[in-house]
Protein backbone atom coordinates (compact mmCIF):
# COMPACT_ATOMS: atom_id res chain seq x y z
CA UNK A 1 0.00 0.00 0.00
CA UNK A 2 1.24 3.58 -0.49
CA UNK A 3 0.89 6.42 1.90
CA UNK A 4 1.56 9.86 1.78
CA UNK A 5 4.99 11.19 3.35
CA UNK A 6 3.12 13.25 5.75
CA UNK A 7 0.44 13.83 8.21
CA UNK A 8 -0.54 17.55 6.94
CA UNK A 9 -2.25 16.01 3.46
CA UNK A 10 -1.57 15.72 0.04
CA UNK A 11 -2.55 19.59 -0.13
CA UNK A 12 -0.06 21.67 1.44
CA UNK A 13 3.09 23.71 1.22
CA UNK A 14 5.67 21.23 1.86
CA UNK A 15 4.09 18.75 -0.24
CA UNK A 16 4.40 20.64 -3.38
CA UNK A 17 7.45 19.94 -4.46
CA UNK A 18 7.54 16.19 -3.90
CA UNK A 19 4.23 16.29 -6.28
CA UNK A 20 6.07 17.50 -9.29
CA UNK A 21 6.61 14.69 -10.63
CA UNK A 22 3.51 12.88 -10.50
CA UNK A 23 2.26 15.96 -11.92
CA UNK A 24 4.70 16.04 -14.94
CA UNK A 25 3.43 12.46 -15.42
CA UNK A 26 -0.01 13.63 -16.28
CA UNK A 27 1.15 16.36 -19.12
CA UNK A 28 1.47 12.77 -21.01
CA UNK A 29 -2.85 13.61 -21.23
CA UNK A 30 -2.25 16.89 -23.11
CA UNK A 31 -4.10 18.27 -24.91
CA UNK A 32 -6.17 17.78 -21.58
CA UNK A 33 -5.59 18.53 -17.88
CA UNK A 34 -5.53 15.38 -15.99
CA UNK A 35 -7.88 15.09 -13.33
CA UNK A 36 -5.62 15.39 -10.78
CA UNK A 37 -4.34 19.26 -11.94
CA UNK A 38 -8.37 20.20 -10.91
CA UNK A 39 -8.98 17.75 -8.13
CA UNK A 40 -5.52 19.96 -6.41
CA UNK A 41 -6.76 23.23 -7.79
CA UNK A 42 -10.13 23.09 -6.59
CA UNK A 43 -9.54 21.55 -3.25
CA UNK A 44 -11.27 23.80 0.08
CA UNK A 45 -7.26 24.13 1.67
CA UNK A 46 -6.34 25.91 -1.84
CA UNK A 47 -8.46 29.48 -1.21
CA UNK A 48 -9.56 30.32 2.23
CA UNK A 49 -11.57 33.31 3.21
CA UNK A 50 -11.04 34.70 -0.52
CA UNK A 51 -7.48 34.56 -0.61
CA UNK A 52 -5.59 32.13 -2.37
CA UNK A 53 -2.63 31.64 -0.72
CA UNK A 54 -2.06 28.34 -0.80
CA UNK A 55 -3.11 27.93 -4.44
CA UNK A 56 -0.45 30.75 -5.42
CA UNK A 57 2.16 28.80 -3.50
CA UNK A 58 0.90 26.10 -5.70
CA UNK A 59 1.31 28.22 -8.63
CA UNK A 60 4.61 29.75 -7.79
CA UNK A 61 6.24 26.10 -6.65
CA UNK A 62 4.71 23.89 -9.67
CA UNK A 63 4.29 26.42 -12.21
CA UNK A 64 6.54 29.19 -12.04
CA UNK A 65 9.69 27.50 -10.40
CA UNK A 66 8.81 24.30 -12.73
CA UNK A 67 6.82 23.90 -15.72
CA UNK A 68 7.59 27.52 -16.53
CA UNK A 69 11.47 26.98 -15.99
CA UNK A 70 14.03 28.29 -18.63
CA UNK A 71 16.34 25.25 -18.36
CA UNK A 72 13.34 22.47 -17.52
CA UNK A 73 10.50 23.85 -19.15
CA UNK A 74 9.30 22.15 -22.93
CA UNK A 75 6.74 23.29 -25.34
CA UNK A 76 4.68 20.52 -23.17
CA UNK A 77 5.17 21.70 -19.90
CA UNK A 78 4.70 25.18 -20.72
CA UNK A 79 1.19 23.94 -22.44
CA UNK A 80 0.43 22.28 -19.35
CA UNK A 81 1.07 25.77 -17.81
CA UNK A 82 -1.85 27.59 -20.13
CA UNK A 83 -4.27 24.86 -19.54
CA UNK A 84 -3.47 24.97 -15.14
CA UNK A 85 -4.39 29.06 -15.32
CA UNK A 86 -7.63 28.32 -17.11
CA UNK A 87 -8.12 26.37 -14.74
CA UNK A 88 -7.51 28.55 -11.76
CA UNK A 89 -9.06 31.16 -13.45
CA UNK A 90 -12.13 29.27 -12.35
CA UNK A 91 -11.41 29.24 -8.73
CA UNK A 92 -9.57 32.58 -8.01
CA UNK A 93 -11.39 35.93 -6.78
CA UNK A 94 -11.26 38.63 -9.58
CA UNK A 95 -9.17 41.15 -8.18
CA UNK A 96 -6.49 37.94 -7.29
CA UNK A 97 -5.69 37.56 -10.96
CA UNK A 98 -2.55 39.69 -10.77
CA UNK A 99 -0.64 37.18 -8.38
CA UNK A 100 -0.81 34.53 -11.36
CA UNK A 101 -0.13 36.67 -14.05
CA UNK A 102 4.05 37.32 -13.56
CA UNK A 103 6.03 38.56 -16.49
CA UNK A 104 7.19 34.68 -17.06
CA UNK A 105 3.94 33.62 -17.56
CA UNK A 106 2.39 36.78 -19.42
CA UNK A 107 5.29 36.54 -22.12
CA UNK A 108 4.59 33.05 -22.77
CA UNK A 109 1.16 33.48 -22.93
CA UNK A 110 1.69 37.16 -25.04
CA UNK A 111 4.42 34.89 -27.41
CA UNK A 112 1.92 31.89 -27.87
CA UNK A 113 -1.11 34.40 -28.52
CA UNK A 114 0.55 36.39 -31.36
CA UNK A 115 2.46 33.46 -33.14
CA UNK A 116 0.04 31.18 -34.95
CA UNK A 117 3.72 29.07 -35.26
CA UNK A 118 3.72 28.83 -31.58
CA UNK A 119 3.12 25.03 -30.36
CA UNK A 120 1.00 27.13 -28.02
CA UNK A 121 -0.84 28.94 -30.17
CA UNK A 122 -3.93 27.23 -29.88
CA UNK A 123 -3.83 26.93 -26.13
CA UNK A 124 -2.91 30.39 -26.07
CA UNK A 125 -6.02 31.78 -27.82
CA UNK A 126 -8.35 29.42 -26.47
CA UNK A 127 -7.50 30.85 -22.88
CA UNK A 128 -7.41 34.52 -24.21
CA UNK A 129 -10.68 33.88 -26.71
CA UNK A 130 -12.81 32.21 -23.91
CA UNK A 131 -11.56 31.73 -20.50
CA UNK A 132 -10.04 34.83 -19.82
CA UNK A 133 -12.69 36.83 -21.31
CA UNK A 134 -15.53 35.23 -19.37
CA UNK A 135 -13.39 35.67 -16.43
CA UNK A 136 -13.03 39.41 -17.00
CA UNK A 137 -17.13 39.52 -17.61
CA UNK A 138 -17.77 37.50 -14.53
CA UNK A 139 -14.93 39.81 -12.50
CA UNK A 140 -15.25 43.35 -13.87
CA UNK A 141 -13.15 44.46 -10.68
CA UNK A 142 -10.18 42.36 -11.83
CA UNK A 143 -7.64 44.42 -13.56
CA UNK A 144 -5.04 42.35 -16.41
CA UNK A 145 -2.01 43.83 -17.65
CA UNK A 146 -2.37 45.52 -21.48
CA UNK A 147 0.40 45.69 -24.02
Amino acid sequence: MCSWPDKTGLVSKDNFTTMLPILHATTAKLPHVHSLWGAIIMHPKMVTKGQPTLLHEFWDTVVEKDLLSVTEGSSITRRAALLVFELILNRIPGPQIQLFLSRKFFNLFFAAFCNSANQQHNSAAHLAADALERFLQAHPDARVPTV
